[in-house]
C-alpha cells in the first residue's frame, strides 16, 4: 500500500509539472530607429521648416491580443529618443535639439513570409529647445501616428520602414501654442525576441 500512495504522488507530481505553461517575457522588440523629419506646411514656422533628424529607440512588449488564426497581434511600446533639429530658411540655418519618451500602440498583419505591415500611435512628453513665433520651448506632447513595415532576415531580425506623421504642442500650457508638423521617416533594424 505504502509503494502505491508513493507512486501515485510521484505521477501526480510528475504530471502537474509537465502541464506548466512556460512564462512569456513581457519585452518582445528592441529596437533602434533613426529617421528625419520634413515640415508638412511651409508656412507652419516664420523662421523656416522644422526638420528633425531621429535617433530613437522603440521597445516592444508583448503582445496584448492574438488571433492565432491570422497571426495579427497589437503591441504596447515605448520610444525613447533624442533628436537633433535644423530650422532651415533661405537666408540662415538654427540649430536645436528635442528628446522624450513617447508610449503606444502597434497593430502587426503579416503580409508575407518576411513582410509584416504595422499601424501605430503613440503620444508622449517631450522637451525642445527651439524659440519660435508659433510654438513655445520647453514641455510639450508629441502625438504620431503612422505606418510600416518588417522585413524579417532572421527569426531575431527584422529591417524597418516606416513613416509616420507628428504633431507636437504644449496643450496651452504656455503662448504661443500653434504646434509644430512633421512627415518623417525612419529606417532601421529591430531584434525580436521570443519570435
Amino acid at each position: 500500500m505504502k509503494f502505491l500512495i508513493t507512486l501515485l504522488l510521484s505521477l501526480v507530481t510528475l504530471f502537474s509539472f509537465s502541464q506548466e505553461k512556460p512564462k512569456k517575457q513581457i519585452l518582445k522588440e528592441i529596437g533602434f530607429w533613426p529617421g528625419f523629419g520634413y515640415g508638412n506646411n511651409q508656412k507652419s514656422l516664420p523662421e523656416g521648416n522644422y526638420q528633425p533628424y531621429y535617433f530613437l529607440f522603440h521597445v516592444g512588449f508583448w503582445p496584448f491580443a492574438n488571433n492565432t488564426f491570422l497571426h495579427e497581434s497589437f503591441q504596447f511600446y515605448l520610444e525613447p529618443q533624442y533628436n537633433y533639429v535644423q530650422i532651415v530658411s533661405d537666408s540662415k540655418t538654427k540649430n536645436a535639439s528635442e528628446f522624450g519618451l513617447n508610449i503606444g500602440a502597434k497593430y502587426i498583419y503579416p503580409l508575407l513570409k518576411n513582410l509584416d505591415l504595422f499601424m501605430y500611435i503613440s503620444t508622449g512628453p517631450h522637451s525642445y529647445s527651439a524659440t519660435t513665433e508659433r510654438q513655445a520651448p520647453g514641455y510639450l506632447f508629441s502625438d504620431n501616428m503612422g505606418i510600416g513595415t518588417y522585413y524579417h532576415f532572421s527569426d531575431k531580425l527584422a529591417g524597418v520602414f516606416t513613416f509616420r506623421i507628428r504633431h507636437m504642442s504644449n496643450a496651452d500650457t504656455r503662448q504661443p501654442n500653434h504646434g509644430i508638423n512633421t512627415d518623417n521617416f525612419h529606417l532601421g533594424i529591430s531584434y525580436l525576441l521570443n519570435k
